[in-house]
């Protein structure tokens, strides 16, 4: 394999250029912290005054997607988080590191 392509497959470490399988299962991976998400979502729809209509106006989005976003209850995909981040003017990677609950 190219040393630059994308390998889709169980994740790996190298030790001394030889790979090996992640020590880490993912049954250990946190989960997203969802309800920080729905928080900065929210909070930077406040700080421009919009209701969720209009930030579901601005972004193309539904009503009840927003709401979902912003109560932390569902996954949001890439697109819905595109989408918000496109209409509050804010950058997609600073809404997903909120998932890490910091």
């Amino acid at each position: 394999m190219h040393p630059g392509a994308l390998h889709f497959g169980a994740p790996t470490s190298s030790v001394g250029g030889v790979p090996r399988p992640n020590p880490r299962p993912s049954s250990q991976v946190p989960p997203p912290d969802l309800r920080a998400l729905g928080w900065a979502v929210k909070h930077a729809r406040e700080k421009r005054g919009w209701t969720i209509e209009r930030l579901a106006e601005e972004s193309g989005l539904g009503r009840r997607t927003v709401l979902t976003v912003e109560a932390g209850t569902k996954s949001p995909n890439i697109r819905t988080l595109h989408a918000l981040a496109w209409a509050l003017e804010v950058s997609l990677s600073g809404l997903v590191a909120s998932l890490d609950g910091d």
